[in-house]
């Protein structure tokens, strides 16, 4: 096994894949306060896209289109509930049944996530900080009141009961600009106030200041940071990378193709998620 020293002193494997693998498991399982990063290659295996899968041409809704236009807002709930109601299907990959069980025996303090499908929490990690939220919550922009996605979606189609009996009476389109206007929208049951959106970081809106400081202070208290299934595109993820770096805290990247800022790795390695994570909660022991 090849080993050199980078800037600030911290070993970078140099090694085959293989000897890479074994070399990062050893170090994480001599760790006690590992902090997990996880991107969008954790649920792949759960059958949830990742960026790359969904083409050049795939664009996420910005949170000016969702506030400030009502036909764009309405398409989107109409979509929710006839082609794409939740991600209630989507079940755990044994990468996630294995974060949890290494949280459970100590090793892993807390996992960050970019996901939005709450696979973490399911799975039953219990230190989860959703940077970007969870797409089963749906929050009202005015009193900030959270309610569970499938409820609100309920009430949408008890709201427009009619409208959505007469176009399946008369094989109609849903997503016609008629069946748009005639839309009703449920407002908070809490507050009436201005409209109701899922809880998920849109393109232009920022993330939520007590996620950033939750996710700032599991890095913080890390003695590992174990990075998988993200390429470090994203300006806040890639702070939290540079203080783990520049504080010579250890930094194991499991994720396939490049990844942003790649000389801050102890260890790269280009290699399937599920196996490395399964690998090391089956040679760590029982909870500490």
């Amino acid at each position: 096994i090849v080993l050199i020293l980078n800037e600030h002193n911290v070993p970078m494997s140099l090694s085959s894949s293989y000897s890479s693998r074994l070399v990062a498991l050893d170090l994480l399982k001599s760790c006690k306060r590992v902090v997990v990063l996880t991107g969008a290659g954790v649920s792949t295996d759960s059958g949830i896209r990742d960026y790359k899968s969904r083409g050049a041409n795939f664009k996420s809704m910005t949170y000016a289109e969702f506030a400030y236009s009502e036909p764009i807002r309405k398409r989107f709930w109409i979509n929710a509930l006839t082609v794409n109601s939740s991600f209630s299907h989507y079940k755990p990959s044994i990468g996630h049944y294995c974060l949890a069980s290494l949280e459970s025996k100590g090793t892993v303090c807390g996992v960050v996530t970019q996901n939005v499908d709450g696979l973490h929490s399911l799975a039953g990690s219990r230190n989860v900080v959703e940077l970007h939220g969870n797409g089963h919550d749906v929050v009202c922009q005015s009193c900030f009141t959270t309610i569970k996605r499938r409820h609100y979606l309920q009430s949408i189609e008890a709201n427009n009961a009619a409208l959505f009996a007469a176009i399946r009476n008369n094989s109609g389109d849903y997503f016609s600009d008629k069946v748009v206007q005639q839309l009703k929208e449920v407002p908070c049951k809490e507050c009436g106030g201005a409209f109701m959106k899922p809880d998920v970081v849109f393109n232009g809106e920022a993330i939520l200041t007590q996620r950033k400081m939750k996710a700032q202070s599991l890095f913080h208290e890390a003695d590992a940071v174990l990075v998988l299934g993200t390429r470090l595109t994203m300006n806040f993820v890639n702070s939290l990378i540079d203080s783990a770096f520049h504080r010579k805290v250890p930094i194991v990247c499991v994720t396939l193709g490049e990844v942003k800022g790649a000389h801050r790795m102890t260890h790269h390695l280009n290699t399937a998620i599920a196996p490395f994570v399964e690998e090391l909660n089956l040679q760590i022991g029982n909870p500490r």
